[in-house]
């Protein structure tokens, strides 16, 4: 009987917290943007178009200091991968706020957008995230850059997107 009354008295606790206004774990939107043509993906890393426009940065405002910051990429991602000696082809993409990498930092197979063993192609939808605590308040700027590596030879990314919250 006691159990009861404690979990009522916390449903009646929860409820009076919401009545009243308490955060509810809600990240703010600080920009997105998204691409809808066709992105060549080379084994030069390059910055990919971020903006109906083209733009490859987009900036946000944070208002105060040390502010975590999580950021989404989301594309098509479409790899051919070929070598006589087997082996894995990647399409990676690394994130930067204000020209720092952010967490987790590109290197290895967990940093592919998509990959494809060799000899092959694959295709389809991926999303990356990334966070990064922004060290002043203010305008900040990110960039999104793409490279094939590995035993591919050709990459694209399509229909692509881009979140940025607090």
């Amino acid at each position: 009987m006691k159990k009861i009354a404690m979990r009522a008295s916390l449903w009646a606790a929860a409820a009076l917290a919401i009545a009243a206004g308490a955060p509810s774990g809600q990240a703010d939107i600080l920009a997105f943007g998204s691409y809808q043509g066709v992105i060549g993906v080379t084994a030069a890393e390059q910055p990919v178009p971020l903006r109906p426009n083209g733009n490859t940065t987009i900036t946000f405002e944070t208002t105060e200091a040390r502010t975590l910051v999580a950021v989404t990429y989301n594309a098509t991602c479409y790899v051919q991968v070929y070598s006589d000696f087997g082996g894995l082809g990647k399409v990676r993409i690394r994130i930067t706020i204000d020209g720092i990498e952010t967490n987790p930092q590109t290197g290895g197979q967990e940093s592919a957008l998509c990959s494809e063993q060799s000899p092959g192609q694959g295709m389809g939808a991926h999303s990356r995230q990334a966070a990064m605590v922004v060290r002043g308040a203010g305008t900040h700027t990110v960039r999104v850059s793409a490279i094939y590596t590995d035993s591919a030879y050709n990459g694209a990314l399509y229909s692509s997107s881009i979140l940025i919250q607090n």
